[in-house]
């Protein structure tokens, strides 16, 4: 998974292929202590996550529940077919900032 600064105090998030129960742990221990400042805004780019689990969905979550705590921004983006379908299944896509793509993510944080 990378993580990279896009600009100043935007950090993006880029996990690739599965979030569940095997590497959940290692999504939160990368992502969870960005949560704090400098940090203003966190994309979680998921174009190229092919499936998410409930494990993942908590983690996701936890990490919009960190983020709101620390007053910083989170928008997820470039959902593949299957990844939004469970989030719409879920209901999260009704609690969390979903755009299209990375640009429009950009735009949702400046």
């Amino acid at each position: 998974m990378d993580i990279l600064e896009v600009s100043e105090g935007i950090i993006q998030v880029m996990p690739e292929g599965r979030i569940d129960a095997t590497n959940v742990q290692a999504f939160e221990e990368t992502v969870l202590p960005q949560v704090k400042p400098p940090c203003r805004g966190i994309i979680v780019n998921l174009e190229k996550l092919e499936y998410i689990s409930s494990a993942g969905l908590r983690a996701v979550l936890k990490l919009a529940k960190a983020a709101k705590a620390a007053q910083i921004k989170l928008v997820l983006c470039s959902l593949v077919p299957d990844v939004a379908e469970v989030f719409k299944i879920s209901g999260f896509n009704l609690l969390l900032t979903i755009v299209p793509d990375l640009s429009a993510a950009q735009q949702s944080l400046s």
